[in-house]
């Protein structure tokens, strides 16, 4: 995790603790930009970090 972005991680120790989060969610919480949480996901998902898991009509991003 060392090169990833330090908004990246803040975001993976969120998920970490708190089992799954909202895109929206993370937005506020971080004060992200919708396009860098994104760019950041991206990363965190090809890292096979995190990923998306859909529970009814809402969609979480969750440890992979």
């Amino acid at each position: 995790l060392a090169w990833l972005c330090f908004a990246s991680v803040l975001n993976y120790q969120f998920i970490a603790e708190k089992g799954k989060a909202t895109r929206n969610e993370l937005i506020e919480r971080f004060n992200l930009p919708p396009t860098e949480l994104e760019n950041q996901f991206a990363i965190l998902r090809h890292c096979q970090l995190l990923k998306g898991k859909k529970e009814g009509d809402t969609v979480y991003i969750v440890l992979w």
